[in-house]
């Protein structure tokens, strides 16, 4: 398939932040992206303007998610160069920051050059994952979320129109395409949740309560110390809602306990799990030599991508 070729918007910064510091703390990355979203489970709206406004220690997770990704990059980029064939050529990425909002930035792994233009036709994104869920079928746009998210991202930041993601997913080599229609509704959603971060930060004003892990282990981190002797008020309003929400999820969580029981016990010695019209609502595994456990797999949302 033939692209257009697109000259790019943003502008290429001289070095690439270093993560950790008072500067990329205020930036606005691709990959706070899913973050601003809520589609991040290790990073929330609270928890990014906590290191922001320096209230929580800026450093960048090193997670072994993150340890695979970047030492799978090189060869992401060099299967992806494999994939395109002969006239194409794929390098490294580069550091790039919006024209109009110095505070925008992205940082894509890789660029994609037709022939000996010296202009770059689309860019790149590498990816890895352990499990396949929220990946579709190659040669379009479904990835998970957050992933699709940090790529509107930089295609808003630098203008490119296209964006290529070689991932390796459960252990496979798989190639997506990204193209600006696949996500340009998206963007409106996006800038809404990026102003309104900023403004938190510039205002020192946090974020509403999102009711994710991450803000809950950001708050938690805010206050290490505890005062044998030192009394808390809060309204009364806010302890009745904290009864009755535990209230509620005891129950939620009977509930579900009952229901893993008896889909357990139809599943048998089954290791797959399916409804009779041939949704895959599970499985059954085990740890070693463990007794078998319930694993649930989420239905696939119906809803856009970006805003899922």
């Amino acid at each position: 398939m033939k692209y257009l070729h697109t000259t790019f918007k943003g502008q290429t910064a001289t070095e690439a932040l270093t993560p950790g510091s008072d500067a990329w703390a205020r930036t606005v990355s691709a990959s706070k992206i899913p973050a601003l979203l809520g589609l991040s489970t290790y990073d929330s709206a609270y928890s990014l303007w906590a290191r922001a406004t320096g209230r929580l220690e800026n450093i960048e997770r090193d997670t072994k998610a993150a340890q695979r990704g970047n030492l799978m990059e090189a060869t992401l980029l060099t299967y992806l160069d494999t994939e395109l064939g002969d006239g194409h050529r794929v390098t490294a990425g580069a550091a790039y920051i919006h024209p109009d909002h110095p505070t925008w930035s992205a940082a894509p792994d890789g660029h994609v050059y037709e022939g000996r233009r010296r202009t770059p036709y689309a860019l790149v994104e590498c990816k890895t994952a352990r499990h396949s869920e929220d990946w579709g079928v190659e040669g379009t746009a479904e990835i998970p979320p957050g992933y699709l998210a940090q790529v509107a991202w930089q295609m808003y930041v630098t203008g490119a129109r296209l964006v290529y993601v070689p991932a390796l997913v459960a252990m496979e080599f798989r190639l997506y395409v990204v193209q600006w229609e696949d996500i340009a509704g998206d963007i409106d959603l996006i800038l809404g949740a990026v102003q309104e971060w900023q403004a938190c930060v510039d205002t020192d004003t946090a974020p509403a309560w999102d009711g994710s892990e991450a803000t809950y282990e950001a708050v938690r981190r805010l206050h290490p110390l505890i005062d044998p002797d030192a009394e808390a008020t809060i309204p009364c309003h806010l302890a009745d809602a904290l009864w009755a929400a535990d209230a509620d999820l005891k129950v939620a969580d009977a509930t579900l306990k009952a229901l893993k029981s008896e889909v357990l016990d139809l599943a048998g010695n089954a290791r797959t799990i399916l409804t009779d019209t041939g949704l895959k609502v599970g499985g059954r595994q085990a740890r070693g030599t463990g007794t078998p456990y319930l694993t649930i797999t989420k239905p696939k949302a119906t809803a856009p991508a970006v805003a899922a």
